[in-house]
Formats: C-alpha cells, sequence, structure tokens
C-alpha cells in the first residue's frame, strides 16, 4: 500500500518502509550535531541495525492501527521524518512528532507536512484532538505549532531531556473543530 502526501514544492511524506533504513540512517548520522540537542534517540541511533528497528517497529505500529511514521522527501531525498507517535482510540487523539535535516530547516517544510498530518487525522481518521509536545527551548518546534493555531495547552515541569538537562515540555493542542474552521496556512 502507498501511503503518501504530496505537500508542494516536490516534497512529499511516504510511509517509512525497511529499504529505506540505510538512507534515513545516514542522513541522521550527517545531522547529529543538529538533532542531539532535542532528540535524544540520536544517542541510540548507531547503526543501520538501529534505523531498520525504528522502521519494522513502526511499520507493526502503523498495521495495529498504533502510529503513522512518515518519511519526509524533498526532491527525491530523504529529508527528515515525521509521525503520528501515538493513537489513542480510547480519547481519539494522536500526538505529532518531527525531524527536518539541518540544511532544510526554515523553508516551511515541517509547516507544511504537519498541516498534512491534521487534515489525515480529522478528516480521514476522525480524531478529535491532536496535539504536538515540545521542549520549552526548542524555539522552532514552537514556531511550528503557533503559526499553525495551536494553543498552548499545559506544561510539564522538566519533561524533556535537553542537552544532559530537563527542561520543561510544553503540550501544544488542536482540537478537530478548531482545525476545521479555520483558513489555510501558507509555510
Amino acid at each position: 500500500m502507498l501511503f503518501q502526501f504530496d505537500i508542494g514544492q516536490n516534497t512529499y511524506l511516504r510511509l517509512l518502509e525497511a529499504r529505506h533504513a540505510e538512507a534515513l540512517f545516514h542522513l541522521v548520522d550527517q545531522n547529529r550535531e543538529h538533532l542531539r540537542k532535542y532528540m535524544p534517540w540520536e544517542r541510540t541511533t548507531l547503526e543501520v541495525k538501529d534505523t531498520r528497528g525504528f522502521i519494522n517497529y513502526s511499520l507493526a505500529e502503523f498495521a495495529r492501527g498504533g502510529s503513522l511514521q512518515l518519511g519526509i522527501w524533498v526532491d527525491g531525498e530523504i529529508a527528515g521524518t515525521i509521525g503520528i507517535n501515538r493513537f489513542d482510540h480510547l480519547e481519539n487523539s494522536g500526538e505529532i512528532g518531527y525531524w527536518l535535516s539541518k540544511e532544510h530547516c526554515g523553508r516551511g517544510i515541517i509547516t507544511r507536512a504537519v498541516q498534512a498530518l491534521l487534515d489525515e487525522c480529522f478528516y480521514e481518521r476522525g480524531l478529535h484532538r491532536v496535539s504536538i509536545g515540545c521542549a520549552k527551548c526548542n524555539k522552532p518546534s514552537r514556531a511550528v505549532a503557533e503559526r499553525l493555531g495551536f494553543r498552548l495547552e499545559g506544561t510539564i515541569k522538566e519533561g524533556t531531556p535537553v542537552g544532559g538537562e530537563y527542561e520543561d515540555r510544553l503540550i501544544f493542542r488542536m482540537l478537530a473543530s478548531e482545525w476545521k474552521n479555520r483558513g489555510t496556512i501558507e509555510g
């Protein structure tokens, strides 16, 4: 099954498959300094087999309806990932997480990718609520949530490891009714 979203400007989101493991690992490896501060999993991704394990786990979770992990391709090359890290079927909610290689940051790619996932969550999957969590000091991630109209819902005190310390974790939320009653945002 081809699970793909075209988000414009020769950029698309596609379900991660085992065959993408090597390219994704090399992207992580090339972006370690960029990722290290906010992505604690970077330190545990040491070999292609680690990335392959993540993809295989993600595919199993996708098959059971537990999550959706997509690669972000720009001009035919993988540039990062975005996903609904957790579907909660009892609460009818999901949580979005993402990262992008340093060279592709600042071009509106993540904003457009989150828009596509929100449409998937609210229009296709019928979710009621989607959240984004990020470290308080992660200004780019906060800006994405704010740009798309997410509301700051709360703070988890020292809830996110950042560079060996613990930083407050901000939780932003979007409700289906809020998303459906707004205009489009340009990245």
